[in-house]
């Protein structure tokens, strides 16, 4: 399959040139039947969700997705998202757990009881989260059960040594799904832009027969425009492609500033102030937060008039931003 994908990158490089947008299948549907992200700022990732459905197939099909453009466009997977997103939250529980006791945790039941960790019900449903090792703890794992739209039986590895995953939801730009009759997954596209260039490019959906030979086709137009300007407030759909801690505005300061900053990763942050001196002289936020954009507030309060640093520290990086306040 891998080198029947690269073929058809070939292929659909030719169906742009002649043209070709859509070609409709006759086993799946997708929903929307096509992608328009409008203009993204350079540096953000744009996402919109869509639908596969079996809708002409006896028992299941096999297929790939696959998008003309890997550099900018990729498909993400929500339920391996979330997995991801809940073992992060069981990474800082362990933590708070080895420190409050002196010990590993056995298992993630044993985080819930001792009220260090709180997972979703429907997470709970679609996934089993366990522990390996112990003393140091070496990795944690996620397998599907048949609540998981996906199916059951997918696993999800974090590697703590490495800090990288493994297993179903990886970073392959590529998308294989496996769906029995009137089945779906829902997926998602991402769109981030490396300069100010208009793109228009498609999604491929490649179905398979029995004998792993492509019968069916399926391609959806993509849209998207990059933006090297700030275009005020981003729609819901857009992430940060990168971690990052924007300008402070107004600044200089009078009374209160808006801190801007975005989360690529989900995990543990720390936002606080120094002085010159290297003394923290206040705290904006500490605790676990979700990836997306994140706006506080730097209040004045009893600071003096001075130069300050806004720190934040997030996914093993720090990054740091001066402020003024004038009173």
């Amino acid at each position: 399959m891998k080198l029947f994908a690269e073929t058809r990158i070939v292929v659909l490089m030719v169906l742009l040139a002649l043209g070709v947008r859509v070609v409709t299948a006759d086993t799946i549907t997708v929903v929307p039947n096509s992608f328009e992200f409008g203009t993204v700022p350079v540096g953000y990732e744009a996402r919109l969700p869509f639908r596969i459905t079996n809708v002409g197939y006896d028992d299941e099909i096999d297929g790939l997705v696959l998008p003309s453009d890997e550099e900018h466009f990729k498909v993400l997977i929500p339920e391996a998202f979330k997995a991801k997103t809940t073992i992060y939250k069981i990474v800082v529980a362990i933590m708070e757990f080895e420190n409050d006791f002196d010990r590993s945790p056995r298992s993630v039941a044993e985080l819930i009881e001792n009220t260090h960790l709180v997972i979703e019900q429907e997470i709970m449903y679609q996934w089993w989260f366990s522990i390996i090792g112990g003393n140091p703890i070496v990795q944690l794992e996620a397998i599907s059960t048949s609540f998981m739209p996906g199916g059951a039986g997918h696993i999800i590895i974090l590697d703590l040594e490495t800090g990288e995953f493994a297993g179903y939801g990886g970073e392959d730009d590529l998308y294989y799904f496996l769906l029995d009759l009137g089945r779906f997954h829902t997926l998602q596209l991402a769109f981030t832009p490396s300069d100010e260039s208009e793109l228009y490019e498609v999604l491929s959906f490649i179905l398979y027969d029995r004998h792993h030979e492509p019968f069916d086709t399926l391609y959806i137009p993509i849209h998207g425009c990059g933006s090297s300007c700030y275009v005020g407030i981003v729609e819901p759909n857009c992430f940060p492609s990168k971690l990052y801690l924007d300008l402070s505005y107004p600044n200089p300061f009078n009374s209160s500033a808006t801190i801007r900053y975005g989360l690529l990763c989900p995990g543990h942050v720390t936002l606080r102030i120094y002085n010159l001196l290297g003394q923290q002289v206040g705290t904006l936020f500490e605790g676990y937060q979700h990836p997306g954009f994140h706006t506080t507030t730097l209040k004045a309060g009893e600071l003096p008039s001075g130069l300050y640093l806004v720190r934040l520290n997030a996914n093993n990086e720090v990054f740091t931003q001066k402020v003024m306040l004038i009173r």
